[in-house]
């Protein structure tokens, strides 16, 4: 017989009986980490307000900066004009007229915590005998986070000693820091120093959707002593001129947070392009060779180094790995051969989404971005819209899209050449804009033998419009419209409607369209006749 007492000490889970004693309650802000024993226990989460940090707050002595906790007193703001100087190792502040002024000692501070909150990051140290003289990285503003939970948000290419003593960058920002902030983006140039000082310029709103260019720039040296300016370019306000410190050697690319508590509160979007990255001494551009660190994955964080390129490097900071869409929408697919299928979608922030399954290897289980780094955006078209794909051969893609801004874009994929990297637009000089559709309108492509694509939107106006590219001679460079001079408006259907087309044979097109009165069209062409030239209604 059972011991009564054990029973009564036993809790039913989900995975079976457990002894009461074995069951633990994990906090918001903790987590669970395995052991060396192979075991598992509760940990604070780094990238929480944790206890501790969360006292430092309570106190009132305390704030946040990107290199740590520090004490408010030690947190100087850099006006216009002024300087930081690190003459014979201690750090003073320079006002416009060049005057030292001494700063308060750090006394018990807080220890700092350079790159304590890095939630994921690009890290790599340059042993060149030449030092870095410029380093500039590119971004876009992300959307806010979906929830606003008092979190401290910092995203920033930056420039550190080696060992880490210091470092300088140029950060964006969502949430209270020591200046102010609040539930929006603002920018501003930080030095974070160990000694527990801390300097910055005064803070900068910006908004989503606005460029951003960080830049460090090297601008003297005296033996050992190094000098520096850190801005955001064209934002004059945010110069920070920093003087005679040491030589700094490691460029990163980071997410540090604090105040984290679900994962709705990053930015709602997948990940931020730090892009068009540039590393240069006197002696030339320098090739970074960046290693990614993911220090907290929980959501699913994690860096993806895109190119380790100078100029026009990228580094990918994910904050969730799993792709969601807005609902409705349209998931489309290409098997270009037995055993293989792929993917496109339209992420919520309009980056077009791919992934792939193959019989070797299974489902990917990662969407990658199809970007372009010559858009500000990285390319985007309005969620929710069609990627519109064929594969003439079994080793190649061709994608269709239309933009935000109406026009028809294409990229595609060769086993010889992998992605092309670019989106392209099919333009027509003979329109005034070029010729757009209604933005997010389905484009429609068939490809009737290897070398020819034929492709079919609607246009603003509701005319069906059509034009091709062929092996031969390339991408027609103009939009014909199929008319029917039998209707008063020569024939239109409502714009954004979607063109059906397809191919019986090499040799013959048929079409198919909803009319304005809901009557279903159909027109032809054939290569003995050419188009046409009227719509029937079937």
């Amino acid at each position: 017989m059972t011991d009564q007492r054990n029973q009564d000490n036993l809790v039913i889970t989900p995975g079976g009986p457990r002894r009461a004693s074995q069951v633990h309650e994990v906090r918001p802000d903790q987590a669970v980490a395995g052991e060396a024993d192979g075991g598992a226990g509760i940990v604070a989460r780094p990238h929480l307000l944790t206890p501790q940090l969360k006292a430092l707050l309570d106190s009132g002595d305390y704030v946040v900066t990107p290199g740590g906790p520090r004490r408010k007193e030690l947190v100087h703001v850099i006006q216009p004009g002024e300087a930081v100087t690190g003459d014979q190792g201690v750090l003073r502040k320079l006002d416009a007229r060049g005057a030292a002024i001494d700063l308060p000692e750090a006394g018990e501070a807080e220890p700092p915590a350079l790159g304590k909150g890095w939630i994921t990051y690009a890290a790599w140290t340059y042993s060149g005998t030449h030092p870095i003289s410029s380093f500039t990285t590119r971004w876009v503003v992300p959307p806010a986070p979906a929830a606003s939970e008092s979190q401290l948000v910092y995203l920033f290419n930056g420039l550190q000693d080696s060992p880490v003593t210091h470092i300088l960058q140029p950060v964006l920002q969502w949430g209270v820091s020591p200046d102010g902030g609040g539930a929006f983006w603002a920018v501003a140039s930080w030095f974070v120093d160990s000694s527990g000082n801390a300097f910055k310029t005064p803070l900068v709103r910006v908004n989503p959707g606005d460029t951003l260019t960080g830049v460090m720039t090297l601008t003297g040296q005296s033996g050992s002593s190094y000098s520096y300016r850190c801005e955001f370019a064209g934002l004059s306000n945010t110069v920070l001129p920093v003087l005679n410190i040491n030589q700094l050697v490691m460029p990163v690319e980071t997410l540090e947070c604090y105040g984290i508590q679900n994962c709705t509160d990053y930015p709602n979007t997948w990940f931020t392009a730090m892009g068009s990255i540039g590393l240069s001494s006197s002696a030339g551009a320098i090739t970074p060779a960046f290693g990614a660190v993911n220090a907290v994955t929980d959501c699913g964080q994690h860096t993806v180094v895109v190119s380790n390129a100078s100029p026009g490097g990228e580094v990918d900071l994910w904050y969730a790995t799993q792709l969601t869409v807005p609902v409705p929408s349209v998931v489309t697919d290409l098997s270009r051969f037995r055993d293989h299928i792929d993917l496109f979608t339209v992420a919520p922030d309009g980056g077009v989404n791919s992934t792939f399954w193959d019989a070797n290897g299974g489902w990917n289980l990662r969407w990658f971005r199809l970007g372009d780094p010559n858009f500000g955006d990285g390319f985007t078209i309005p969620p929710g819209s069609t990627v519109s794909c064929l594969s003439r051969f079994a080793n190649h893609i061709d994608l269709f899209a239309s933009g935000r801004d109406g026009g028809v874009y294409s990229t595609f994929w060769d086993a010889s050449s992998g992605w092309f990297g670019h989106w392209f637009r099919l333009e027509d000089p003979n329109f005034g804009d070029h010729f757009t559709i209604p933005p997010g309108s389905p484009v429609t492509c068939l490809s009737r033998f290897r070398d020819h694509i034929d492709l079919f939107v609607t246009g603003r106006d509701g005319g069906v419009y059509s034009t091709f590219w062929d092996a031969s001679s390339g991408w027609f460079g103009h939009w014909f419209r199929l008319e029917d001079p039998n209707f008063g408006d020569h024939f239109t259907i409502p714009p954004g409607s979607t063109v059906t087309s397809l191919c019986r044979f090499q040799d013959h097109i048929d079409l198919f369209v909803t009319g304005r009165d809901g009557g279903i069209y159909s027109t032809f062409w054939d290569a003995s006749s050419g188009w046409f030239g009227h719509w029937f209604r079937v």
